[in-house]
């Protein structure tokens, strides 16, 4: 193979689109188009990454960042908390998620979701180019790729975990307050 040929050059592209739309899954033909324009920029505009946050990022298997991202957002929640009015009578701040720093993180993740799976992506195409054969490349792309509903079904758990934590917290720091109090 000519690597000055345009025909191979054009393969080689081919085979490697073939390989992000392996990778991407559900809705790759918007990720191959918005990475085709996007030139190297970092902006530009992800609905789902904006709306969804944490779970569109365990959603699309990024589960590094999303468990850096959880954790952010978890470490920032108890420090901007909602008037008492808002509150259910178990201490749970139902508008943690249309907090401020909620709010600020997801536009953040809106506007550079689509790069930061870009180059999650390429790593992990380019790992696996290196580590498999071609006639076991694609699926394995695949199952590397792609989406992960099971990991859905973490986000309620971990905005429970997210409520939960600073609501027994709260309330050791008041039964351990009480019984001293109560020991004159």
């Amino acid at each position: 193979m000519d690597p000055l040929n345009p025909e191979t050059r054009h393969e080689k592209e081919a085979e490697k689109e073939s390989l992000f739309e392996r990778f991407v899954g559900p809705h790759a033909a918007y990720y191959l188009l918005t990475w085709a324009s996007m030139k190297g920029r970092w902006v530009s505009w992800n609905w789902s990454a904006f709306v969804f946050g944490d779970a569109w990022l365990f959603y699309r298997k990024m589960y590094f960042y999303g468990i850096i991202y959880t954790l952010i957002r978890m470490l920032l929640t108890p420090l901007v908390t909602t008037p008492n009015f808002l509150k259910t009578p178990f201490d749970l701040d139902l508008l943690a998620l249309l907090a401020p720093h909620t709010l600020i993180m997801n536009l953040a993740l809106g506007i550079v979701g689509n790069q930061l799976y870009f180059q999650y992506a390429q790593r992990k195409v380019l790992s696996a180019s290196a580590k498999y054969a071609a006639n076991h490349l694609p699926l394995r792309i695949e199952s590397i790729g792609g989406v992960s509903l099971a990991a859905l079904l973490l986000i309620p758990l971990l905005a429970l975990l997210e409520n939960l934590i600073p609501f027994l917290l709260e309330n050791n720091f008041s039964y351990q307050w009480f019984q001293r109090s109560q020991t004159f």
